[in-house]
């Protein structure tokens, strides 16, 4: 995603090799430079093991490798890209945790050029709206600008954050989205089209300022996620905190619609959105859009849509 929506991708930097499947992806992308940081060097023979859906990407000459911790990297390295994505262990863990604060996302944003994007995952779960409002509150003090995107059906979210304003380009993402290694690399998580990256949009722009609006920042200091996540792990909290970020009740597109470029009209955006929450088996949302469509004709079909999704078997 973050690549997607840089304009000219070419330095990478990436938190965290795991399987080497995120790395893989970016060099998907016709980038001069992918440098990866990761603190267990067990993982790059771990990575070898994924070669069959990474792309063999650790023998790919543009790969660096640092076995480092990230922070230390980027404290110390003063080398800037055009794209960070952080992927790394959950915030209540030790060696990650402070790879979700305020400290850290200012320390990324420095290493960024004019124009960059940093690409942040957070998961939903074990996470109540409080603990994820204070994330997505660090990450808001240090991004003028931010997306915030579901994935995972609902599991996972990816932040994106930049010094300039974030948005989804249709004209522009479907050229970039038509490159043969990008097409055929997206089709493995089935994003054919911007529609499908629309479709994952939770809220960005002015709405974050709603949402993060009392919220108590995740700092160095204060340890507030990570020693709050652990007593939530098996608390239901996915649900609460789409409901968090979507409004309760409001009208889908109204967050969404300023986010957009060269989007179709209301009607037809409005129709091809449903069909994409549908499939994501975001009921919720698709039924409130269809409720707040002024169109007779489209809510009639779109709710046939939903009524035939609802009748396929799994």
């Amino acid at each position: 995603m973050p690549l997607l929506l840089h304009p000219d991708p070419k330095d990478i930097l990436i938190v965290g090799l795991a399987s080497g499947m995120t790395v893989g992806s970016a060099a998907r992308h016709p980038v001069d430079r992918i440098r990866v940081v990761e603190v267990e060097p067990a993982m790059v023979g771990a990575a070898r093991c994924f070669s069959s859906v990474n792309y063999g990407v650790l023998d790919d000459p543009r790969v660096t490798l640092s076995l480092n911790d990230a922070r230390n990297e980027l404290q110390f390295n003063s080398a800037t890209y055009d794209v960070i994505v952080s992927e790394p262990s959950n915030p209540w863990m030790t060696v990650a945790s402070n790879l979700f604060t305020e400290d850290f996302f200012r320390i990324a944003r420095t290493r960024l050029r004019p124009g960059g994007v940093f690409g942040q995952w957070i998961q939903m779960y074990c996470l109540t709206p409080e603990y994820l409002r204070s994330v997505l509150a660090a990450f808001r003090a240090s991004f003028p600008s931010v997306l915030v995107f579901e994935t995972g059906n609902g599991v996972d979210l990816i932040m994106l954050g930049s010094d300039r304003p974030l948005r989804l380009d249709f004209d522009a993402l479907r050229t970039r989205m038509s490159e043969f290694q990008v097409m055929t690399d997206l089709s493995r998580v089935r994003i054919r089209g911007p529609e499908d990256l629309a479709g994952m949009l939770q809220t960005g722009g002015d709405d974050i300022d709603r949402i993060t609006a009392g919220a108590h920042p995740n700092t160095d200091d204060n340890g507030y996620v990570e020693f709050a996540a652990p007593k939530l792990l098996y608390a239901e909290t996915i649900d609460p905190n789409l409901a968090m970020l979507q409004g309760n009740g409001r009208d889908p597109l109204t967050p969404l619609r300023p986010l957009f470029v060269n989007s179709p009209d209301d009607g037809d955006l409005r129709l091809g959105l449903v069909v994409r929450w549908v499939r994501r088996d975001d009921r919720p949302r698709a039924k409130t859009a269809i409720e707040h469509s002024p169109d007779p004709a489209l809510r009639d079909r779109a709710n046939e849509i939903l009524a035939a999704r609802r009748q396929t078997p799994p």
